[in-house]
């Protein structure tokens, strides 16, 4: 398994990154005694650095994701992503939401950071991982009670199957469950979000993951053009 972003975006915004992090032999489970605190802390950090939702537009994660979208799809403008709802919820008092220990933490990871970032089981992944564009009328599949989506001008994670993550919509396939023991952790990166950010994100999704569902981390890294200098 290789991953790399396709060359589309590279000629738009050669500065957009992904962050990989593969776990194996994790045991998932329901209500770890850390979340409590974990889930107290992180949105206490959201309600201090926004006050309210109507900040969430300026944003530069926010608005970077928003710009690097809309190169692509000009619906984009209107459009909110996955992110952003759940931001959204959190500041208006909303509850936050939980399901398994390790989708919560993946939950955490996209409120600390403020970006797209997506958890699956790997081993329902086959082939390279890439970030393309979407080509018109191809499926993806949504989460049960989720809208469907368009995929034309979309971006998304894909392997030789098909699509399997998206900014905008949650994706059936790759759901993570207790039944799961490899996992993929990915996080997408525009162009105004420096590398410093990138690394911070791969240890802190490596420790955070492994804090709550254990496993052996047995690949990180980033993919994508570098910073000068680094």
């Amino acid at each position: 398994m290789s991953f790399y972003i396709e060359k589309k975006i590279l000629e738009h915004a050669p500065r957009t990154r992904l962050a990989i992090v593969e776990l194996d032999d994790v045991e998932i489970g329901f209500g770890h005694a850390s979340l409590d605190d974990m889930r107290l802390r992180v949105a206490n950090r959201v309600r201090d650095e926004l006050k309210n939702a109507t900040m969430l537009k300026q944003v530069p994660q926010i608005a970077g994701t928003e710009e690097l979208l809309a190169l692509f799809d000009s619906d984009m403008r209107r459009t909110v992503t996955r992110a952003e709802r759940l931001l959204r919820t959190i500041l208006e008092g909303g509850p936050m939401p939980v399901e398994n220990d390790a989708i919560d933490a993946m939950t955490l990871l996209t409120l600390y950071y403020k970006l797209p970032v997506f958890l699956h089981d790997t081993r329902t992944l086959r082939g390279d991982i890439g970030l393309v564009v979407g080509r018109p009328n191809r499926p993806f599949e949504v989460m049960q009670g989720h809208d469907s989506i368009r995929t034309e001008g979309r971006l998304f994670l894909k392997d030789e199957l098909g699509y399997f993550g998206s900014p905008i919509a949650a994706a059936k396939r790759g759901l993570v469950s207790e039944r799961s023991t490899s996992l993929l952790l990915t996080a997408l990166f525009p162009q105004n979000v420096g590398d410093s950010i990138v690394r911070d994100f791969l240890k802190r999704g490596a420790n955070w993951l492994q804090s709550l569902v254990g496993g052996e981390v047995i690949r990180d890294g980033m993919v994508g053009e570098a910073e000068a200098g680094e």
